[in-house]
């Protein structure tokens, strides 16, 4: 292994990166269960709050139709059906502004990002202005190089 070569990072254009990134929407419609059918176990842990999804029955939706694939009586048994359509429509509520929150927080990073990386890009490394000559010398240069 000490025998492979070194190579430097590559870092990406964090400006351009965040220009072109798009903050990923869901395609479920019904954010109590996500349209699996049975309540997300961080929703659950709302209500339940020792809830141990390894152990515990599932708690079935009830505020979509999606909780109707697990309607036979060999899943049933291992089913929660305490939870009503106003529990699920409430934990629904809670999770979209739970996502509305997580995307509005990932879109202020974003822009902050392309603010700093911006900023970096701008941002003169000169420690003090030019002198009278310095200035006559780079516009002499400048003119050069749009002469050739």
């Amino acid at each position: 292994m000490s025998n492979l070569p070194r190579l430097p990072r590559l870092v990406m254009n964090i400006a351009k990166q965040s220009e072109e990134k798009e903050i990923w929407q869901p395609k479920w419609n019904c954010f109590c269960c996500h349209d699996y059918g049975y309540v997300q176990p961080n929703l659950v842990r709302l209500i339940i709050p020792n809830y141990d999804s390894d152990k515990d029955k599932m708690p079935l939706c009830q505020r979509c139709d999606a909780g109707e694939r697990w309607s036979s009586p060999e899943i049933e048994s291992s089913l929660d059906m305490r939870f009503d359509s106003e529990i699920c429509t409430r934990l629904d509520e809670i999770e979209r502004q739970n996502w509305k929150e997580t995307t509005q927080q990932k879109q202020r990073q974003l822009m902050q990002k392309a603010f700093v990386a911006t900023e970096q890009v701008t941002k003169s490394l000169r420690t003090r202005s030019r002198t009278p000559e310095e200035r006559n010398c780079a516009r002499r240069r400048h003119e050069d190089c749009r002469a050739s």
